[in-house]
């Protein structure tokens, strides 16, 4: 560790064990501005007015006064005032003191010794009405980071577009080296933005986590005191201290029971929010009627539309066996053997020259001009098959 740290680190432990009399380990944003003011106290002691400096410049200071004024109950912890003070001034606290440093400067901070308190008669609130104070100065001061946060974000793609544009006009061997020089510039600058971006990130999530963590303690509060407060009602309606011990327990199990009667009733109206805002929410559905299988098959299958099925089912196979047999014809015009020649003069009936339909036409002659036994239907059809190989 340099003169330099050890000099900070020394400077804030005085300035530190000043202000935080109590030892809890944090001072309020409030006394931010002090400490910063009590460290220049401590470095300019011994220099005449010209020789006097300041850690920070008149914007640091106004930059302080204002988060000061604003946050005045946000906690800042010891191991958490340097990155704080480099977030809201944009330098860092160890280049702040280097400028105060000189000969003995590390020897007078060790002997300097501040015991006196700037809050020797103040309380710490800790009340939920001082909670609920710090959880809006919370608000506060996330609002401001995110603003910030967007500032720096914007700089940063300006910044891009900048070194972007460097970047293509210094692609060729032929660039200017003050162009280069200042293109690293740029992209020094740009790594830093990244680095306060990334810094404040962090500030901003772990302020979101504290201010999740301070909402429900003051809701828990909150409960805890208006149940004390209904209790208190209550044995006050009821006389509570001039009664015997077995009134007194009754009641008791009065009180719990009409909490329990109240949560139930709490319940009860969400229930019936939620079922409103669920009825609200219905699409009107038009009413079915209770039909049976039997009632909704004539509806399903009509007769009109089993009668343009068979239609088109009847017209299917004609124009199939109307293909098939035009391309029979057209085959038998182009070549013909002998054995083709006599089948051709064969002359058959057009139904006959389809196999479906003679099949359909035979099925029904043989069927209504012979009596057939419907017995022997199945010894038929075995035979059938039999005869022509199926």
């Amino acid at each position: 560790m340099t003169d330099i740290d050890k000099t900070s680190a020394l400077l804030l432990d005085v300035v530190w064990q000043a202000i935080d009399v109590k030892g809890t380990g944090y001072v309020y944003g409030r006394d931010f501005s002090l400490v910063v003011s009590k460290m220049e106290e401590i470095l300019n002691k011994g220099r005449s007015g010209s020789e006097r400096a300041t850690l920070v410049s008149k914007t640091g200071e106004e930059i302080l006064k204002k988060f000061s004024s604003d946050q005045e109950f946000f906690k800042v912890y010891k191991e958490d005032f340097c990155e704080l003070f480099n977030g809201l001034i944009g330098t860092s606290f160890r280049n702040a003191v280097q400028r105060f440093t000189g000969n003995g400067s590390l020897t007078f901070l060790r002997n300097e010794h501040q015991t006196t308190s700037f809050y020797d008669n103040e309380k710490t609130p800790v009340d939920s009405e001082a909670l609920r104070e710090e959880v809006l100065a919370l608000k506060r001061t996330i609002s401001e980071l995110q603003k910030w946060n967007s500032e720096k974000e914007h700089d940063i793609s300006s910044k891009n577009e900048v070194l972007a544009e460097l970047r293509q006009s210094n692609g060729s061997p032929s660039g200017s080296p003050m162009r280069k020089v200042g293109s690293r510039t740029l992209e020094a600058q740009v790594a830093t933005l990244k680095e306060e971006l990334n810094f404040k990130d962090g500030i901003i999530r772990e302020k979101d986590r504290e201010l999740l963590s301070m909402t429900e303690k003051l809701e828990d509060f909150k409960n805890k005191y208006e149940f004390l407060e209904r209790g208190f009602q209550f044995y006050k309606d009821h006389g509570e201290l001039q009664k015997p011990e077995a009134i007194k327990e009754a009641t008791k199990h009065e009180f719990i029971i009409s909490e329990l009667r109240r949560k139930i009733q709490d319940q009860s109206e969400l229930i019936g929010a939620m079922r409103t805002q669920v009825e609200s929410r219905k699409v009107a559905l038009p009413a079915m009627r209770e039909k049976s299988v039997e009632a909704s098959l004539p509806d399903l299958f009509s007769l009109s539309t089993v009668l343009k099925y068979i239609v088109g089912a009847i017209f299917l196979v004609l124009a199939i066996n109307i293909l098939l047999y035009s391309m029979a014809f057209l085959k038998s015009l182009i070549k013909l053997n002998p054995s083709q020649e006599l089948n051709s003069k064969i002359k058959l009936k057009w139904w006959e020259q389809s196999s479906v339909l003679s099949k359909v036409h035979w099925f029904f002659t043989d069927f209504f001009e012979y009596d057939w036994d419907p017995a022997s239907d199945e010894v038929l059809s075995a035979n059938y098959d039999k005869l022509f190989g199926v």
